[in-house]
């Protein structure tokens, strides 16, 4: 095998083993990977290695359901938090490029989702100290009002507006912030603490 091919199924069962609960990947996850590799490098078939590494790690995540749901969900709020950030990027150039002849409520639009995805991966860090437990609050808070904003602003919109219609950009706006606050409350829900479960730094790098 290539070292480039070795690489490769290394890197694969390290990305599965960080899908693992957090406490599973402290005691046992490097010890894993260095196994994995061991055994690549001393000839072991790939797909046999497989088939015995695949069902070890699914039953780690079944006798760990609870807390995989919770680190699944955590990640992906950490991931979809890029999405208003990214899109508070488009709406703030938009209203730059177009001064005058948009809506004055637009730039509070883009300052709304950069809040959000921004807050949301600050509080996710978990390095907030003493304002952590205040910081949790605000983001409930956060993430309620964005649910039922983004949801009132997409049903409007459809009631309103033809899908062709080029100014049809509200109903994208209030999907993005309505899923990402539903994935956020689950996250907070998931993690049966009132503190963000990301203090163990199960946030993707």
């Amino acid at each position: 095998m290539t070292p480039e091919s070795l690489g490769k199924h290394r890197l694969a069962y390290r990305r599965l083993i960080a899908l693992s609960p957090r406490s599973h990947q402290d005691r046992f996850g490097e010890a894993q990977v260095t196994l994995f590799g061991d055994l690549l490098e001393s000839g072991e078939p790939p797909l046999r290695l497989w088939a015995r590494a695949l069902p070890d790690l699914f039953r780690v995540y079944k006798e760990n359901k609870e807390e995989t749901v919770g680190h699944l969900t955590r990640l992906a709020l950490g991931v979809i938090s890029i999405a208003p950030l990214v899109l508070a990027v488009v709406v703030g150039w938009v209203a730059i490029d177009e001064f005058g002849d948009v809506p004055g409520w637009l730039p509070l639009v883009a300052v709304a989702l950069l809040a959000q995805g921004g807050f949301t991966l600050l509080w996710l860090s978990g390095r907030l100290g003493r304002w952590q437990r205040l910081a949790t609050d605000g983001f409930v808070v956060g993430e309620v009002a964005a649910l039922l904003i983004g949801g009132l602003a997409v049903a409007m919109t459809a009631a309103t507006q033809n899908p062709a219609d080029p100014e049809y950009g509200p109903i994208l706006v209030g999907m993005v912030a309505a899923t990402h606050a539903l994935i956020g409350l689950l996250a907070l829900l998931a993690s049966d603490r009132s503190v963000p479960p990301t203090t163990d730094r199960s946030v993707p790098h």
